[in-house]
């Protein structure tokens, strides 16, 4: 049976981690519970990684207006949509009007060679030189950025940048 999570315990290893570190990440298990919302209560930042799919993005709104319900700001969620392809069936506009957020990034959709770098277990050595490992090298540049560099960073995306998937 898994332990329950003392309160108070999350807010205690937040205070300690960020008298410590820039920076934190968590990523946490699927789901909403108790612990994981009382853990998106001490977030700056909520990145919710989504697909450009009818159901993918039903669940990104359920999750958001439950949030927003648990008087989790709106301003900290961040849509990062993941496997993007240009010519996807649901476009970015329908993607940001059924979320009501604008796509903050998105990840080339190189899912075979994700998925043979993975499998191989060696996915560095795999991925060096492809889109998608340049594209979220330039996303976690991003999220230890300043707010006002990534947007400044979003205007310089021309050319071979907006091949990568960033506009």
């Amino acid at each position: 049976m898994p332990r329950r999570i003392q309160p108070g315990a999350v807010a205690q290893t937040f205070d300690f981690l960020r008298a410590r570190y820039d920076y934190i990440l968590v990523d946490m298990a699927p789901g909403l519970s108790d612990e994981n919302l009382e853990m998106i209560r001490h977030c700056d930042q909520l990145h919710v990684v989504t697909v450009a799919e009818v159901s993918a993005l039903r669940n990104v709104v359920r999750h958001c207006d439950y949030l927003t319900r648990k008087e989790i700001p709106k301003e900290r969620f961040r849509v990062i949509l993941n496997r993007y392809q240009k010519r996807s069936l649901i476009s970015e506009g329908e993607i940001e009007k059924t979320t009501g957020q604008r796509i903050f990034w998105k990840v080339p959709n190189q899912y075979a060679h994700v998925v043979k770098a993975i499998n191989g277990g060696d996915p560095i050595a795999s991925l060096s030189t492809s889109d998608v490992t340049k594209n979220l090298k330039e996303l976690a540049s991003a999220l230890g950025a300043k707010p006002s560099t990534v947007s400044e960073k979003r205007k310089e995306a021309t050319g071979f940048l907006g091949l990568l998937g960033r506009s």
